[in-house]
């Protein structure tokens, strides 16, 4: 629909050589995104090239750069080039964009920057850490993969670290100090690994040329290392590094997803992960964290919320989902594919009212004392639910299943919903924790801000007790997953993980 806006760009690129271009994207994005020097003299580029925008720069170079031509050495030549991709979007921006579709294209917008937002990369790392290392999931881990799910985090993260300060891995390193084969070596590497010529037909498959041209998927997310000289065969650069760290903890996941046995393990390791944090962030005596346990109605057994925070003015009551967007739903103007996803997220919202409604009514564990109940379904991805009609279709849809299920539609405005992901809910519950249930539920519910996320509420209205709460959650286990001693012959220290 728009290739006569792509074709400037297309043209541009091919006057570069591919393979020093990534190699020198490395140096390019060190600086901007780890505060390394910057490549070119007297100039940086930090705030004003973003990490997404050297994502989508590697995409479109692999799919029209060549073997020779300008380089990134100079900087008028990478300004060219990554100009060239900013002007494209912002060219297909003016042609969609509009009062009725603006809030589609954040949305979307969202999906591709937020995961750049993320306080750290080992945040989420650590996160699938505590998800994969549990005993059903990393049973099926070892079955496919061939490999423990600590060498697995072990090679990664030696990896991620090795790209810190070159631009490439090398895929023979030698891992025999803490007892890690070769073969482990390769079967680990194999998925996240790529040639330039398996990238671009990856990459060709997803190639749209119309308004999702910038959020389609980038196969640079799967396979971030790539062999650029046949020379050193063993030798994968990683024009953008971070995605390395990303590639091989979110890699597991897709590559299990499909056992049969995994979801259900994986949706039980989410929920103890939950479980964790929360008594990380809610601690006795002022708080209370339980889990609900089994009950009985009539012959069916129900398992209720799958946790209960509670102090003195409230309780959180929890339901948690593994269950991601669909990619097509990240992207702008999809409508039956985003009204699919809300169709489901209905179905988690009224099935915690149901399981509060049973709470209330005396039939689990947990006792009723009519203190405010503020429900939460908590996902591990966000879902960025935003835009009005999305959250005027997402409220038709739950008033529908609370009607089935005969639960007075009042509920909603007498405990009001929150849907979160655990990064962000995370964030929040860390000033919650210190103000109290009520005090920071209570606002934060109220319509001006129900669709806020809790992060940025947090940041807006209590500055200073983000600045005092803050931490990072499970930090020391970084030390569990490395060996400090016997892969660097020191002990680690904290400033070693941080």
């Amino acid at each position: 629909m728009y290739y006569h806006l792509y074709k400037p760009l297309r043209n541009r690129l091919r006057r570069y050589a591919l393979r020093p271009c990534l190699h020198q994207l490395w140096f390019i994005f060190q600086h901007i995104r780890n505060g390394k020097d910057c490549p070119y003299p007297m100039r940086s580029l930090r705030g004003r090239v973003q990490p997404w925008e050297i994502s989508l720069l590697v995409r479109e170079l692999v799919l029209n750069a060549g073997d020779h031509g300008r380089t990134f050495r100079q900087y008028d030549d990478f300004a060219d080039a990554i100009n060239g991709v900013k002007a494209l979007g912002e060219k297909i921006h003016k042609q969609v964009i509009t009062p009725q579709t603006v809030m589609d294209e954040a949305s979307a917008i969202a999906h591709q920057q937020a995961p750049w937002f993320e306080h750290s990369a080992h945040v989420g790392l650590l996160r699938y850490w505590r998800l994969l290392r549990t005993p059903d999931v990393a049973r099926i881990l070892e079955r496919m993969l061939g490999v423990d799910v600590r060498k697995v985090f072990q090679i990664g993260m030696v990896g991620g670290g090795e790209l810190m300060g070159l631009p490439y891995v090398d895929t023979r390193r030698n891992f025999a100090d803490i007892r890690i084969a070769p073969e482990e070596v390769a079967r680990f590497y194999a998925p996240i690994i790529t040639t330039v010529d398996g990238l671009r037909e990856r990459l060709q498959s997803a190639q749209r040329y119309d308004r999702n041209w910038a959020y389609t998927w980038n196969a640079l997310e799967a396979t971030p290392l790539i062999q650029l000289d046949s020379a050193f065969p063993h030798r994968f650069t990683a024009p953008v590094p971070e995605l390395q760290l990303r590639a091989f903890a979110q890699g597991v996941y897709y590559a299990l997803v499909n056992d049969a046995e995994f979801g259900n393990a994986f949706g039980k390791a989410f929920e103890t992960y939950v479980g964790d944090a929360l008594h990380e962030i809610f601690p006795g005596p002022m708080y209370r964290v339980q889990a609900e346990t089994p009950y009985q109605v009539g012959r069916n057994q129900k398992h209720g919320a799958d946790w209960i925070v509670s102090d003195r003015t409230g309780h959180l009551f929890f339901e948690c989902k593994t269950k991601r967007v669909r990619l097509e739903a990240k992207m702008a103007g999809d409508v039956a594919a985003v009204e699919g996803q809300l169709d489901a997220m209905a179905k988690f919202v009224v099935q915690l009212y149901k399981n509060i409604r049973d709470a209330e009514g005396g039939l689990t564990a947990w006792r009723p004392d009519r203190l405010p109940i503020y429900p939460v379904v908590l996902t591990l991805e966000d879902w960025h639910l935003f835009a009005p009609w999305m959250v005027a279709k997402l409220n038709a849809l739950i008033v529908a299943g609370l009607q089935k299920a005969a639960i007075p539609e009042a509920v909603l405005q007498e405990m009001p919903y929150t849907i979160t992901s655990v990064d962000d809910f995370f964030g929040g519950a860390l000033v919650a924790s210190a103000t109290g249930i009520e005090s920071f539920f209570r606002p934060k519910t109220q319509p001006a801000y129900a669709t806020w996320m809790l992060r940025p509420y947090a940041n807006q209205f209590y500055p200073e007790l983000v600045r005092q709460t803050h931490k990072l959650l499970f930090w020391d286990d970084l030390k569990d997953i490395l060996p400090y001693a016997e892969l660097f012959g020191v002990p680690a220290t904290d400033e070693d993980t941080m």
